[in-house]
């Protein structure tokens, strides 16, 4: 019994002098307590969220275990030390390092990254632009943060503002919408203090996965689908002035028979150098043409008709954005749309600016619609310069403002509504007094009633 107790407290002292020997190797104190770990605090996270955020949009489809948050939302995690066995748990506020080492666009896809991938999606030192990560930026515009020397940002317990970025070099880069659904993402997180840990003896390493949901279009396919609207409607366009001009050369050979002129004895007068000439004054009428067609296109009260269904549809895509179920499900189709659409806006523009010329400003309506136009333009621009990762984390986080005020710009084309009231002439039907209106269905269903009809 003694020779047991002797072994034991030998035991004891032995395991005392090798955390000396440690403690005193790694300038650490006392230790962490056995059994605690670092967890991710779920509740306070989402409290949190929704209230910097001033909205919460939970996923159409949550999986269970993988908590779920918006793309445009930033996100604030939280974590904490629990102690399982006690069930206590403080909130930790230690510093730390925040990695993307996983993902999949379903739960059953996700795969975990190489250390090379894990370098290029985090590390502002091992990215593409040496500016911000290709998948998530810090979002801190006032204050400066920290590096390890990979590259990665140290976050700590109170400032842990996290916004997604998803460029299309990333594993979440140009998601496309299943089943008519925006697109969605799932990460595996990896939150360690084990670099930024001034006690190495405290370190902490967890993992955990986000459902993201509500990826945005990419600014690159939204100008694919810039440029094929442009591109029918050029080809539309061509096509028309084509099937024109070769009318029109019908009708001046028909004329030239019909007076008795030999079109041979007028080719005779051309000769080899002639040739250029010939398709100068050829290629001169086209667009001659061309521009009476246009002219005709701004001078016809159908493309004011038409722009004002263009409004309608535009607007009440904005009005649809409104209701949480659809900004959740539909935002990325509803983009594509927007993009599409704003091609006619374009193009109205143009053509009036070229028929009118300086003119077309002196129109309260026309410099609505170009300011519009503008904005709508320079919020797209802004949106292909910061997918291709031309900013930096910080003015990556004023660019978000910035591209938020500007999309509130198309409110306004709303405002073109009113415009339209003169252009529905049929409006005033709807304002007779029912007697009237009774009597002029009368007089149509019943001629001969009446006297005096016809």
């Amino acid at each position: 019994m003694k020779a047991t107790l002797l072994v034991l407290l030998l035991s004891v002292v032995a395991l005392m002098v090798t955390c000396d020997l440690q403690q005193s190797e790694w300038g650490a104190g006392p230790g962490c307590p056995l059994g605690k770990r670092l967890a991710f605090d779920l509740n306070t996270t989402l409290e949190e969220s929704k209230r910097l955020n001033n909205e919460y949009f939970d996923c159409p489809n949550p999986e269970p275990g993988a908590p779920c948050f918006y793309y445009s939302h930033v996100f604030y995690p939280f974590f904490v030390i629990e102690d399982p066995v006690v069930g206590e748990s403080d909130r930790f506020l230690d510093s730390y390092t925040f990695k993307v080492v996983g993902g999949g666009r379903t739960r059953e896809s996700v795969r975990n990254y190489s250390q090379e991938e894990i370098l290029k999606f985090n590390s502002l030192s091992d990215s593409e632009s040496s500016q911000q990560a290709l998948v998530w930026t810090y979002d801190d515009v006032l204050n400066s943060f920290p590096l390890t020397k990979e590259g990665f940002v140290v976050m700590h317990g109170t400032s842990n503002r996290v916004r997604w970025l998803c460029q299309r070099n990333s594993p979440c880069g140009d998601l496309t919408p299943i089943n008519h659904l925006d697109p969605d993402f799932f990460f595996v997180i990896e939150v360690s203090n084990q670099e930024t840990a001034r006690r190495r003896i405290c370190e902490y390493t967890l993992r955990f996965e986000l459902h993201v949901h509500g990826f945005p279009l990419d600014p690159v396919r939204g100008l694919f689908f810039m440029q094929m609207t442009m591109t029918a409607v050029q080809t539309i366009l061509i096509c028309y002035t084509g099937y024109t001009c070769w009318t029109l050369r019908r009708k001046t050979v028909y004329t030239k028979k019909r007076d008795g002129l030999d079109e041979q004895e007028g080719h005779k007068q051309f000769k080899a150098g002639d040739v250029v000439v010939k398709v100068g004054w050829t290629l001169r009428s086209c667009f001659l043409q061309l521009y009476r067609i246009i002219f005709r296109i701004v001078q016809n009260p159908m493309l004011d008709h038409f722009i004002m269904l263009v409004v309608l549809l535009d607007t009440s895509t904005l009005m649809a954005q409104t209701f949480q179920g659809v900004t959740i499900r539909t935002s990325w189709c509803l983009s594509a749309l927007d993009s599409c659409l704003l091609v006619f806006y374009v193009i109205e523009a143009v053509f009036k600016i070229l028929i009118h010329g300086r003119t077309y400003f002196r129109n309260p309506w026309n410099d609505l619609d170009f300011f519009i136009v503008l904005m709508s333009l320079v919020d797209f621009t802004l949106s292909l310069v910061q997918s291709a990762g031309g900013f930096s984390s910080r003015q990556a986080s004023t660019l978000f403002r910035v591209l938020k005020t500007l999309k509130g710009a198309r409110v306004f084309r709303a405002l073109r509504l009113l415009k339209a009231i003169r252009f529905f002439k049929g409006l005033h039907a709807i304002l007779l007094t029912p007697g009237t209106l009774r009597k002029h269905i009368q007089d149509h269903l019943h001629p001969l009633s009446n006297p005096y009809a016809g």
